[in-house]
Formats: C-alpha cells, structure tokens, sequence
C-alpha cells in the first residue's frame, strides 16, 4: 500500500519532501472564471521531472477547480496552474495530488 506524505496551509504554497502527496490548501475565495497558482517546494524533485498531479476542490458553490498547466522547470518547485471553471467563487479546500514518476 502506498501511504502519501500530507501538508495543509492556509494560502498557495506548502513544502512536502516526498515522491507522492496530498497538499491541501485552504482560506481561498478563487472567483468564477480566476486562475490561481499553487507551489509545492519539494526535494524529491529534479527539473523537468515527469509527475502525475490532480487537482479537486471541496465546498458547496459550483466552483470547478481545473488543472490548467504544471511546471517542473526549477529543481525543487511543483507550480500547479488552475482555473475555476465554475459558476461561483470557490468556497472550499482545494486538494492537489501528486506523484513524481523520474
């Protein structure tokens, strides 16, 4: 069984040292239409690593936290690009999973 390393922060940025996680970021308010980026500082990962990453949201508003982009250009630095494709600002937790495949 795999068992992730977990993190939650209240804001866009946390640090999990691990190849596989859970990052839960909380106290957003992403409106309708927004984007909003998310970095994980992380040492498990090289610069142009491939990684597996998913992006969910929680709360009631029809909000619909999309995964918009990834960027492993920096050693060390997960950017995780995404947009609210729903109706209503987001009212919840956004969750991102990852795992890093190199």
């Amino acid at each position: 069984a795999m068992v992730p390393a977990t993190a939650t922060v209240a804001g866009t940025s946390l640090t999990i040292n691990a190849r596989v996680g859970v990052a839960t970021f909380t106290g957003l308010t992403t409106a309708a239409g927004a984007t909003e980026d998310f970095t994980i500082t992380n040492s498990a990962l090289g610069a142009g690593d491939g990684v597996f990453v998913t992006v969910s949201n929680k709360g009631t508003n029809d909000a619909d936290m999309t995964l918009e982009g990834v960027i492993t250009q920096t050693a060390g630095t997960l950017t995780v690009h995404t947009k609210n494709n729903g109706a209503a600002a987001l009212n919840g937790d956004v969750v991102i999973t990852f795992w890093i495949i190199n």
